[in-house]
C-alpha cells in the first residue's frame, strides 16, 4: 500500500510538471507571435518615415512625430515581451554584450564578464508584541490575562481583586494563596518579680 501511495505521488508530481511545462510553451508561443507582429509593424513604419523624409526633404519634421512615436512604443512593448519570454526559459541577457545565458549562470560564455545575481526576497520579520505590566504590583501580564495573577488587579475595571477565603480559612487573591500575618507575642505579665529592690521599704 505505501508503495502504490509514492506511485501515485511522483506519478501526480510528474503530471504537474507536465502541465507546467506545456502552459509555459503555450505561452512563449504567444509571446513570440506578438513580438513577430510588433517587428512586422515597426518595418511598415520605418519604411514610412523613410518615404515621408525623403518626399518632404526633411522639411515636414512635425509629420514624423506620431509616427517616431508610435515605434518608441513598439519598441518599449518588444523589450517587455523579451523579458517575460526570457523568465519562462529561465534565461538572463549579459549586460555587457548582449549575450543570452542560464539564469544560474555566474559569467558571460561569451564575454567573460560576471551576471548580475538577483537579490533574494527579504522576509518581514515578525513584530513582538510589546509587554505590559499590572499597574499595581509591576507583575508582567500574561497575554490575553483579565486579572493580576500576583495581586489580584483588574485590568478592565482598574481595581485591584479583594483577597477570597476558602473553606479551611486560607486567603487568596488572583489565584495566589496569600499567608495570614502571624501575631505578634503577648507581652509578659508584669508581677514585679522583675523590679529592683530597694534599701529601705516602708513600714
Amino acid at each position: 500500500m505505501a508503495f502504490l501511495n509514492e506511485f501515485k505521488e511522483i506519478f501526480n508530481k510528474a503530471a504537474q510538471s507536465v502541465t507546467s511545462k506545456t502552459k509555459d510553451s503555450v505561452e512563449i508561443s504567444r509571446l513570440s507571435g506578438e513580438s513577430r507582429s510588433i517587428a512586422g509593424e515597426l518595418a511598415t513604419l520605418y519604411e514610412q518615415i523613410g518615404r515621408c523624409y525623403v518626399d518632404s526633404k526633411g522639411s515636414d519634421l512635425e509629420a514624423l512625430e506620431p509616427l517616431c512615436a508610435r515605434v518608441e512604443e513598439l519598441r518599449e512593448r518588444l523589450e517587455e515581451l523579451e523579458r517575460q519570454r526570457m523568465q519562462l526559459k529561465n534565461q538572463n541577457r549579459c549586460p555587457a554584450c548582449g549575450a543570452v545565458m542560464p539564469k544560474n549562470a555566474r559569467f558571460c560564455s561569451s564575454c567573460g564578464r560576471r551576471m548580475p545575481e538577483e537579490a533574494p526576497e527579504q522576509e518581514s520579520a515578525p513584530v513582538a508584541a510589546e509587554a505590559s505590566y499590572c499597574p499595581e504590583c509591576g507583575a508582567m501580564r500574561g497575554e490575553g490575562d483579565a486579572f493580576c495573577d500576583v495581586c489580584g488587579y483588574n485590568y478592565a475595571g482598574g481595581e485591584a481583586e479583594t483577597p477570597a477565603t476558602s473553606a479551611t480559612g486560607d486567603a487568596y487573591a488572583g489565584g495566589v494563596k496569600i499567608s495570614p500575618a502571624r501575631p505578634a507575642p503577648a507581652a509578659p505579665a508584669d508581677d514585679g518579680a522583675d523590679e529592683a529592690p530597694t534599701d529601705f521599704e516602708a513600714d
